[in-house]
């Protein structure tokens, strides 16, 4: 059993490596990126694991866990990135055994 991380937009799904840019957002304002969990595997798998960690990071609309995916099935949840003053940010974060490194930024509003 196997899971991968993937952006999630519209109908379109794009792998997540090791570190994702999530873009620049003006302070005050919230970026909301969709992700998806995905059991690419043979066997059902248990998604125990849910965590950001970084200044100015949120979880949404997240499965109660644990949460069973079985083959080929997904879940999907959100990360809030919300700034309050103009600079970068990073985040950890992690989906069982999956470690992501999120980047952002925040410019002045406008």
């Amino acid at each position: 059993a196997q899971l991968q991380l993937a952006t999630f937009e519209g109908a379109q799904e794009r792998p997540v490596g090791g570190t994702l840019g999530l873009g620049a957002v003006s302070a005050g304002d919230v970026r909301e990126t969709r992700f998806r969990v995905r059991n690419a595997g043979v066997a059902a798998v248990t998604w125990t694991t849910l965590r950001v960690a970084g200044d100015r990071f949120a979880l949404a609309n997240t499965p109660t866990l644990p949460y069973v995916i079985a083959p080929g099935a997904f879940a999907d949840f959100s990360v809030r990135f919300f700034p309050a003053l103009p600079g970068t940010y990073s985040a950890s974060l992690q989906v069982n055994t999956i470690q992501v490194v999120l980047l952002a930024s925040s410019q002045a509003a406008a």
